[in-house]
């Protein structure tokens, strides 16, 4: 049960551990060069997410008026800056360590492959894409690590119950979710990893937080265009 979750979570300890073992001799310098091979990563592994689901059903304008009316959702609601507010809010009087482990749950929950990796190993027992999340965050633990010692470890149950709480609900709605549905989940998916990936590679810094809506606009447009038989 929840291997993938497993896995993804385990790997931010020993990768955490590490880092914390090498502290200040890991210069800012290997972080950014660690960070940009996670980016490449996640461009790759998002654009090969959104080809997948357009050659499995999924349509084009579909995913573009997701994203369009998901992002103009999370701008609405302003995302972005309420994840930010909140998260300053649990790490304001706590010090650097507070920062560091809000930092890192940040980085580990609020990504596109924490949210359908989970989803679609319930749905489809494909684990692969929190096997690859793993290997990803234990990097990203290893230069956190470096910087805020051995308390980046305590984000790993945080992890667990994140990803429990999506792989419990497609695992209740199992055999409910038509593949169509799951194809609009994974192609907005995808492009939400890609977009993340531009922040990680400094080429750009895009409000990822406000496109999440897309994951639940993604599937209504599909139902809709279902119903209406076209």
């Amino acid at each position: 049960l929840m291997l993938g979750t497993m896995v993804n979570a385990g790997a931010i300890i020993p990768g955490a551990a590490a880092g914390a073992a090498i502290g200040e001799r890991f210069s800012e310098r290997y972080r950014d060069t660690l960070f940009t091979a996670v980016g490449m990563i996640a461009l790759v592994a998002g654009a090969e997410m959104a080809l997948s689901s357009l050659k499995s059903g999924g349509s084009m304008i579909i995913l573009l008026m997701a994203l369009a009316l998901g992002g103009v959702t999370g701008a609405f609601l302003d995302l972005h800056e309420r994840m930010n507010r909140a998260a300053g809010r649990f790490a304001s009087g706590g010090g650097k360590t507070a920062e560091g482990v809000v930092t890192a749950v940040l980085l580990f929950c609020v990504g596109t492959l924490s949210i359908v990796g989970p989803m679609k190993s319930a749905l489809q027992g494909d684990h692969s894409m929190l096997f690859l999340n793993a290997s990803m965050d234990f990097i990203t633990a290893l230069a956190l690590g470096a910087v805020y010692g051995y308390a980046i470890m305590l984000t790993a149950p945080v992890l667990v119950l994140w990803q429990g709480t999506f792989y419990l609900g497609a695992w209740t709605a199992r055999g409910m979710i038509p593949d169509y549905l799951l194809a609009g989940i994974t192609g907005a998916g995808g492009i939400l990893i890609m977009m993340s990936s531009l922040g990680l590679l400094n080429l750009r810094k895009v409000r990822t937080s406000d496109f999440l809506p897309a994951l639940l606009w993604a599937p209504a447009l599909a139902l809709a265009v279902r119903w209406a038989g076209l």
